[in-house]
């Protein structure tokens, strides 16, 4: 693709409010035991405060739960340490007018969250010549 012409969808994809590969995406691990945070007021609080909902989160790991427990449960025993669960990982698309530090900030200050951090950007497709 020409130079010229790469511009030019870039700068149309970014008119039309084509953000599909730049949203901003924020990958969470709740504490182990924790798996009601959805229920934890803190919790909700903090999402309602982002204008975030449940339906901007998402399993990081989206195989069964049993499969995933099963799997976790014969690690450990093959190994005899503790393993995370997986099922305790969340991504969270943020909406566009929603500040990803400010998320950080009110989700890694929550007792439910262990760990949350931002997911890099993709690498930007190369340019054709």
């Amino acid at each position: 693709m020409p130079k010229k012409l790469f511009l030019l969808a870039f700068l149309l994809a970014a008119l039309t409010g084509f953000t599909e590969a730049t949203s901003a995406q924020i990958a969470v691990k709740f504490r182990d035991g924790d798996t009601a945070f959805n229920s934890d007021p803190a919790f909700q609080a903090a999402l309602k405060d982002l204008g975030i909902t449940t339906d901007h989160m998402r399993r990081m790991f989206t195989r069964p739960a049993a499969e995933l427990d099963a799997e976790r449960m014969e690690g450990e025993r093959r190994s005899g340490k503790k393993l995370a669960n997986l099922d305790l990982y969340y991504i969270i698309d943020l909406p566009s007018d929603v500040s990803a530090a400010d998320a950080m900030a009110k989700l890694q200050a929550l007792n439910v969250v262990e760990h949350a951090e931002l997911q890099p950007m993709p690498a930007p497709p190369p340019m054709g010549r």
